[in-house]
C-alpha cells in the first residue's frame, strides 16, 4: 500500500522579494474608475431616473498611495447606480469608465540631480537630519529621502534626494519617471557630480565629470525642457580625491562655457539649450565642516534671491495689468469714481 502525504502538496516557496521592492514607497499606481448608470426614466412620461453616482479623488496629506492599494486591493472604485423611475420607458446611459494613473510628485525645495554614486546621499546626510542608505556602489538610493535644513534662526529648506540618473532616464531607462517627475516640483537644482565622473558598470562607457553635466543637461531637457529654466547650483564632489584640484581648474571652466563645450558631443547627446548655473562649488560631502555650511548658504542665498525676482516680476505684471485696465476704461468713456 502506498501512502501520499500532504506534504508532497506543498507549493514551492517563492523566492523573496529583493530589498528594493520591499521598501514600502510607492509614487505610481493605476486604478479603474467607473461611474455609476443613469436610472431609467421619461420625463415625458412623469419619471426621471436618478443620476449616478460620480467618482472623485480627493488627495489628503495623510493618505498616501500605499494607504490607496491596501484599502482596496483591486484597484477598482464604483459608482453607484441612480434609482429608476416609477414609469420604466427608456434605460438610463451607463456610466463612463477609465483606467486612471495616479502619480505622486514630492513637494520639496532642492532637488539632489546626478548620476549614480556621485555623492548625493552623503551630501543629503551632511546638510540635513536625514539618515539615507550610503554605500560605494551605483543605485544605493532606490526611492526618494527628503532632508530638512535647519539654520540658527529656525529657516527650514526642505531637500530631496533622487534615485540616480542614468542615459535615457528621460525615456524611463534605469529609474527614468520615476525620478524625473519628482524634479519638477522644486524650487532649486542642485547638479551633484563627481569629479573623477562615472562609469555604471565594466561594460558601459566610463564618463569624465564634465560629461555628467553635458548628459544630465540632456536627459532633464529631453524630459521637460521647462526643467531648464530653474535656479541651479552644481556641486563639484570628492575633491577629496587623488588629483581632484588639478581636474578642478580645468572642469570649472568648462563649465563656465558649458554651451561651447556642447559642440564636442555628437548631435544626439548634445543639448539645445544650457543649464544656467547661478552658482559651482567644489567640496568633498565626506569630509563635511566648512564645504558643507558654504552648501547649505549658497542654498539659502540663491533660493532667497529667486524668490525676490519672482515677486518683482509678479508686481511689474500688476502694474502692467492696472494700467491696460486704466486704458480700456479711458476708451470706453468718462473714468468711473
Amino acid at each position: 500500500m502506498v501512502y501520499i502525504t500532504k506534504f508532497l502538496y506543498f507549493p514551492k516557496p517563492r523566492k523573496p522579494l529583493r530589498k528594493y521592492l520591499k521598501s514600502g514607497f510607492l509614487d505610481s499606481v493605476r486604478v479603474y474608475v467607473k461611474g455609476g448608470s443613469g436610472g431609467n426614466g421619461l420625463p415625458k412620461f412623469g419619471g426621471v431616473g436618478g443620476q449616478g453616482g460620480d467618482v472623485i479623488a480627493v488627495a489628503k496629506e495623510s493618505i498616501t498611495l500605499e494607504d490607496v492599494v491596501k484599502s482596496n486591493t483591486a484597484k477598482r472604485y464604483l459608482g453607484g447606480s441612480g434609482m429608476h423611475s416609477t414609469h420604466n420607458f427608456i434605460l438610463g446611459p451607463p456610466g463612463q469608465a477609465r483606467s486612471v494613473k495616479l502619480d505622486l510628485k514630492l513637494i520639496a525645495d532642492v532637488g539632489l540631480v546626478g548620476f549614480p554614486n556621485a555623492g548625493k546621499s552623503t551630501l543629503l546626510k551632511a546638510i540635513s537630519q536625514a539618515k539615507p542608505k550610503i554605500a560605494s556602489y551605483p543605485f544605493t538610493t532606490i526611492k526618494p529621502n527628503i532632508g530638512m535644513i535647519s539654520y540658527h534662526d529656525l529657516r527650514q529648506i526642505s531637500v530631496a534626494d533622487l534615485p540616480g540618473l542614468i542615459e535615457g532616464a528621460h525615456a524611463n531607462r534605469g529609474m527614468g519617471h520615476e525620478f524625473l517627475r519628482h524634479v519638477e516640483r522644486t524650487k532649486l537644482l542642485l547638479i551633484v557630480v563627481d569629479i573623477n565622473g562615472f562609469q555604471l558598470s565594466p561594460k558601459y562607457e566610463a564618463r569624465s565629470c564634465i560629461d555628467t553635466v553635458v548628459l544630465l543637461n540632456k536627459e532633464l531637457e529631453l524630459y521637460n525642457p521647462e526643467l531648464l529654466k530653474k535656479p541651479t547650483l552644481i556641486v563639484v564632489n570628492k575633491m577629496d580625491s587623488v588629483l581632484a584640484f588639478k581636474k578642478y581648474k580645468q572642469i570649472r571652466e568648462q563649465i563656465l562655457n558649458i554651451s561651447e563645450v556642447f559642440y564636442d558631443y555628437p548631435e544626439e547627446v548634445r543639448p539645445e539649450k544650457a543649464l544656467e548655473f547661478d552658482e559651482i562649488l567644489a567640496i568633498s560631502a565626506k569630509e563635511g565642516g566648512e564645504d558643507i555650511q558654504l552648501v547649505k548658504d549658497k542654498i539659502r542665498d540663491i533660493l532667497d534671491v529667486h524668490a525676490e525676482i519672482a515677486r518683482e516680476k509678479e508686481l511689474e505684471q500688476n502694474a502692467d495689468m492696472m494700467h491696460n485696465l486704466r486704458e480700456s476704461l479711458k476708451e470706453k468713456g468718462p473714468r468711473l469714481v
